[in-house]
C-alpha cells in the first residue's frame, strides 16, 4: 500500500528519487540507522523542549524527524531519544493526526532549511 503512495507522490513532485521506507524494527534499531544525521528531532506533545518551528536547523540533508503515534512517546522512548541527542520538539498544543503531523513538520523543516525559496 505504501509503495503506491510513494510512487504517486514522486510523480506529482516531478521527481525521480523515490524515498526508501524501512519498517519492522525497534526504536533503538531505527535510531542506529540515523547516527550520522546532523539534525535530530522527535516531535513530542508532553515534554518538548522547544517549538519545532524555532529549532534553528543546520541546512543539511542529514535531518531525522521522529514522529510517533497520536498517543505520544512513552517515558522510556523519550529517554532513548535524549540519550541519542535528539531534541524533543513541539508542533503546538494541539495533538495532530499522524498524517497531518508528518506533512506539517516536513513543511516547517524544509522552510527552515531554506529549501523552499
Amino acid at each position: 500500500e505504501y509503495k503506491r503512495h510513494l510512487l504517486e507522490g514522486t510523480a506529482q513532485a516531478f521527481c525521480t528519487d523515490v524515498p526508501s521506507v524501512q519498517f519492522g524494527m525497534s526504536l533503538r534499531e531505527a535510531l542506529a540507522e540515523c547516527k550520522d544525521h546532523v539534525n535530530r528531532f522527535a516531535l513530542d506533545n508532553y515534554e518538548a523542549e522547544i517549538a519545532f518551528a524555532a529549532a534553528g536547523f543546520v541546512c543539511s540533508e542529514k535531518t531525522v524527524l521522529a514522529i510517533g503515534s497520536e498517543r505520544g512517546w512513552t517515558a522510556v522512548e523519550r529517554d532513548v531519544f535524549r540519550n541519542e541527542n535528539y531534541v524533543l520538539a513541539s508542533m503546538g498544543s494541539r495533538v495532530l493526526r499522524i498524517e497531518t503531523a508528518v506533512v506539517s513538520a516536513l513543511a516547517v523543516a524544509k522552510s527552515s532549511m531554506g529549501i523552499w525559496k
